[in-house]
């Protein structure tokens, strides 16, 4: 679950994590930006960087990572969340 405090700023990016999309920098530049402190970054998504880009992340409580998954049959399978459910 996210917390967050009705000041803070959540910057969403739904897609694919890949080196075409400059998710990795974008994570890069979050993390060293001044919104940082009153903000969160939700990254909704997964793809052929995702490792690269969670271990960048890892030290930082405020870049949150959630694969979506539109199936439910098949997210019980790959126990994965529901997007619809997805907290």
């Amino acid at each position: 679950m996210i917390v967050y405090e009705s000041e803070t700023k959540v910057f969403i990016y739904s897609g694919r994590i890949t080196r075409s999309k400059k998710t990795f920098e974008m994570i890069r530049w979050f993390i060293g930006s001044q919104y940082i402190d009153n903000s969160i970054l939700l990254i909704l998504g997964e793809g052929e960087e995702m490792v690269k880009c969670t271990e960048l992340a890892q030290d930082y409580k405020k870049v949150v990572f959630k694969i979506l998954c539109h199936s439910p049959k098949l997210c019980k399978k790959q126990g994965m969340t529901p997007c619809k459910t997805l907290t």
